[in-house]
């Protein structure tokens, strides 16, 4: 059996996991003097300068396996009790996935009987049904492989469970699917739209400029998180306000005028003005209505468009989304990278 804690390892006053775990398992904390010294170091390093022994999270449960933490402050804890794996994380995401990977995934894979091989396949814009359904005879040829779909507001996920001994039929099974949905599929295991986006770009050796609206930055913002995105990123401009628009961007002040910010003509405008002001390959934009108000019964809100602008031609596509502000503006920033990932393979010959 096997039990995984998450939190509360911290030093503030409502972090009580160390001194449960000591009541539950009949231990005493002692002062740890290795996690001290190591808290202590990662704190001066980040100019911080405390002496108190309980706040820097010496205490520990005698008797139980600290776990060093690479990147946080709170280390993590190991024991057996009636029979029964303990591992103990904390509860910050980031430290806790880290954690997870040294510790825990190493001891599973040891006491686990059975070996398996797990396959994500990555799509955006295809409901969970239409995915069942062009797959399903895919899944028949295959029953010896567990198949589920992983919803979610910028990907469905379709996960491939499969024993070790079935990896040729794992891979036929990707090789099926790709056939099937095309280039609905972005990516794969733990490709992101702009990992994709990013490899494509750098393969065909293009420059991109992003011109944003309704989405502040935040394209722009996902781009650069990828390692080396400054080869083919060249600048993002926020033109929240029209004057930037026409000012920067050059969208002629008659096309707001005549068809409003968030229209076919300004998106276009838009992707075009700053690709030939940052003379980038490939200019994208966003223009459109986050919400939860500026909606009107023409373009209501979730309204976006988004722009595209090459040497050769210029377009752009209108989609409309309806949730919160914030879910919104991530929606919209997958759909213009996914909207430049699409041309960007048409013009491989790899799309469908």
């Amino acid at each position: 059996q096997l039990v995984v804690i998450t939190g509360g390892l911290g030093p503030t006053h409502d972090d009580c996991t160390k001194e449960a775990l000591a009541k539950f398992t009949k231990r005493k904390l002692s002062f740890h003097k290795e996690t001290a010294e190591l808290v202590e170091k990662k704190l001066l390093e980040r100019g911080v300068r405390i002496s108190n022994e309980r706040f820097l999270g010496a205490y520990q449960p005698e008797g139980m396996e600290i776990l060093k933490n690479p990147i946080g402050t709170a280390p993590g804890l190991r024991f057996s009790h009636r029979g029964t794996e303990f591992f103990v994380f904390p509860g910050v995401p980031v430290e806790m996935e880290v954690m997870a990977e040294q510790y825990l995934i190493p001891y599973l894979e040891k006491v686990s009987r059975e070996r398996r091989t797990i396959k994500v396949i990555r799509t955006f814009q295809l409901p969970e049904s239409k995915i069942n359904e062009l797959l399903e005879p895919v899944i028949e040829e295959f029953p010896l492989l567990d198949v589920a779909f992983l919803p979610r507001h910028i990907s469905n996920d379709i996960v491939i469970n499969a024993p070790s001994e079935e990896k040729i039929s794992l891979d036929r099974f990707v090789e099926e699917a790709k056939r099937a949905l095309g280039e609905k599929i972005y990516g794969y295991d733990e490709d992101t739209m702009e990992s994709t986006v990013g490899k494509l770009l750098r393969d065909k050796n293009l420059t991109l400029s992003v011109a944003e609206s309704c989405t502040g930055g935040l394209v722009s913002n996902r781009i650069t998180n990828i390692p080396g995105s400054s080869e083919y990123f060249m600048g993002g401009i926020v033109s929240y306000d029209n004057s930037v628009k026409i000012n920067i961007l050059k969208v002629k002040a008659e096309t707001i005028e005549k068809y409003g910010a968030v229209s076919e003509q300004t998106a276009m405008e838009m992707a075009e003005g700053l690709r030939k002001v940052l003379g980038t390959d490939i200019g994208v934009s966003t223009t459109g209505i986050a919400g939860p108000s500026g909606g009107t019964k023409d373009k209501p809100v979730g309204t976006v468009w988004v722009g595209y602008s090459d040497r050769e031609k210029a377009f752009a596509k209108k989609f409309i989304v309806n949730y919160n502000r914030e879910l919104n503006k991530l929606i919209f920033s997958q759909l213009c990278l996914d909207t430049l990932r699409v041309e960007l393979l048409r013009e491989k010959g790899e799309g469908k």
